[in-house]
């Protein structure tokens, strides 16, 4: 999945936030910052916590802001 995700990136920093949820579906996690921006946060593999989870694997997570306007701009993906 992240493979596709990265190469769509640029049309995906131009769509508004009902279209990321269209494309991506509901975010697992949500976290709001000042200025009325946020961040869309995607699990692309399972948690340590998760039961299927192996407990040695690295999570790897994909965010994504979402400016004040209502637009992606910004897709970073993390690796914990």
């Amino acid at each position: 999945m992240l493979p596709q995700i990265l190469e769509n990136k640029d049309q995906l920093l131009k769509a508004s936030e009902k279209e990321v949820i269209a494309f991506l579906g509901k975010p697992d996690n949500l976290e709001l910052y000042s200025k009325s921006q946020k961040f869309y946060i995607y699990y692309i593999s399972p948690s340590q916590k998760c039961p299927s989870g192996d407990p040695n694997n690295t999570e790897t997570i994909l965010k994504i802001r979402i400016n004040s306007l209502g637009y992606a701009n910004e897709i970073t993906v993390e690796k914990q």
